[in-house]
């Protein structure tokens, strides 16, 4: 049997809880100063209507907030965003896209180390999926992003220092038929004076290590609709928190064996829910991502596509997954 952990909130949980989000918060996604915000555009006026648009991109600069939009061939992102919590908006056009995220190569020319570790880590090798996390984690740091679906945009704020980082269109490094090299990624340069405000987090959610048990998630036992949380790695390797609605009457139990399967390549157990998740994807050890969730009224798998960097099984197939209820 497996538990349900925010079924049994113990006073060492909850203490757990209270370290993991101070340790979240100093990663430096606390709030900050408020930035000031444009005037409006008056449409009546086909200049004043111009006008008002550069007025209302000046501002979007100034909140250092940005939209992303993933589409079946494309991938759409700002040439730059200032220092700072920066928030972008990310959506899908295609069931076919919409995983993207925020990467920070650790030197200048590992982009091809990058390229080659993230597509190996996807392997259902298991022996090639350990080299490749192994390649990945010594090339980049993963800092999330948004995991979305068509009509239903998810929302990410992470800091950012001054520099050059990616996004990334992770699907594409999942597709084997896609030629190495013809990957989605965009160059996102960071400069000027710092600015922006990151939202409230509500909620915090953490990957950690359970003793005894391994890679758990630690949740709240509820989250609301519509309000920010705070995903929080505090394992040593890679993880994200990908939430799937669940099916009427279908339990962790049901999501557990789902994932059983996956790791042993045998995809006629039938998954709890519908494919397609919100949420964010991998983070790196340490690292911290805000999220605005599109969730709906009812009961949530939180659960990891990643595998173990040490035996290249799934983490989820071990256990790390678990079921919140959103209200």
């Amino acid at each position: 049997m497996f538990t349900r952990a925010r079924r049994h909130t113990t006073s060492a949980t909850a203490a757990g809880l209270a370290l993991l989000t101070a340790a979240a918060l100093l990663t430096g996604l606390a709030p900050g100063a408020a930035t000031a915000a444009g005037p409006a555009a008056d449409a009546t006026d086909s200049a004043a209507a111009a006008h008002g648009r550069a007025e209302a991109a000046s501002a979007e600069h100034r909140r250092n907030s940005y939209a992303i939009v993933a589409t079946a061939d494309d991938l759409v992102v700002p040439a730059m965003a200032r220092p700072g919590p920066a928030t972008f908006a990310v959506s899908t056009t295609d069931a076919t896209a919409g995983q993207v995220g925020l990467v920070r190569l650790r030197r200048p020319d590992a982009l091809e180390d990058f390229r080659t570790g993230l597509r190996k880590s996807f392997s259902d090798d298991r022996a090639e999926s350990v080299r490749g996390a192994a390649l990945l984690s010594a090339s980049a740091e993963l800092l999330g992003g948004g995991l979305t679906k068509p009509g239903h945009p998810v929302t990410f704020t992470q800091l950012l220092r001054p520099g050059s980082y990616l996004v990334i269109e992770y699907k594409d490094f999942q597709n084997t038929e896609l030629p190495v090299g013809e990957e989605r990624i965009r160059t996102l340069t960071v400069s000027g004076s710092p600015a922006g405000r990151p939202p409230g987090p509500r909620a915090v959610v953490a990957s950690y290590d359970r003793p005894g048990a391994g890679a758990r998630y630690l949740t709240p036992r509820t989250l609301r609709a519509g309000e920010p949380l705070l995903f929080f790695n505090a394992l040593d390797q890679v993880n994200e928190a990908a939430f799937y609605k669940l099916y009427p009457g279908k339990t962790e139990e049901d999501v557990h064996r789902f994932f059983v399967g996956v790791d042993n390549h045998d995809w006629s157990v039938p998954p709890p829910f519908p494919l397609g998740s919100v949420g964010t994807p991998p983070v790196s050890p340490g690292r911290s991502v805000i999220v605005q969730v599109p969730f709906t009224p009812g009961e949530y798998a939180l659960v990891t596509w990643v595998a173990d960097v040490r035996d290249g099984h799934k983490l989820a197939a071990k256990g790390t997954h678990t079921v919140v209820t959103v209200e």
